[in-house]
């Protein structure tokens, strides 16, 4: 039987199931428990700008700097495009980046990703970078895989025996919100 506890957990499943609420309830808890200070947390998060009542852009905030960029928007920002959005490669190789950075510097206790999908793919330097730390067997790290069929680069991450992916549905998002904060609680949890 396999014991060994992964220290980076990775929500996947449709849209709209809970993945990035699971996270935020389970990270609000963990603070409120005295698991982790938000000091400790990096990373960042993902959220739909609406206008119109229809998706006009992504923007990333991050969780410790504080900085928010515009990952992708209608608006013409790169020759990058995903969809109807044209792509904030800046957003990826210098934001989220630097983050990234300060959360190795100063050896953070948790890195949250929400979400890894398929617009980091046009930044080969966030790419290198994602992998490296995902790679890297003493980071913790939590976070949203967005769910694709056939995408090599998503692929590999859920293949990567460092990382546990829990699907997550609409029927079983409850109970999974408290296998997650478990396994966030064990991942916090100072050894014995």
């Amino acid at each position: 039987m396999n014991d060994v506890i992964k220290n980076k957990i990775l929500l996947t499943g449709d849209v709209r199931t809970g993945k990035s609420t699971i996270i935020s309830n389970c990270l609000q808890r963990a603070i409120a428990e005295y698991l982790i200070t938000p000091n400790e947390i990096y990373g960042y998060k993902t959220a739909q700008i609406i206008k119109n009542g229809e998706i006009s852009a992504f923007e990333i905030t991050t969780l410790n700097s504080r900085e928010s960029a515009i990952i992708a928007s209608e608006d013409k920002m790169t020759p990058h495009i995903f969809r109807k959005f044209y792509v904030n490669t800046d957003a990826f190789d210098i934001t989220i980046k630097k983050e990234l950075e300060i959360f190795l510097a100063r050896k953070g206790r948790l890195l949250v990703l929400d979400e890894i999908g398929l617009m980091e793919k046009f930044s080969p330097t966030y790419i290198s970078f994602l992998s490296a730390i995902l790679n890297e067997a003493s980071l913790n790290v939590t976070g949203v895989l967005k769910m694709a069929a056939d995408d090599e680069f998503l692929d590999k991450i859920k293949a990567n025996e460092n990382i546990e992916t829990i699907n997550v549905d609409l029927i079983n998002r409850n109970f999974i919100t408290d296998i997650f904060y478990e396994k966030i609680n064990s991942i916090l949890r100072p050894a014995a």
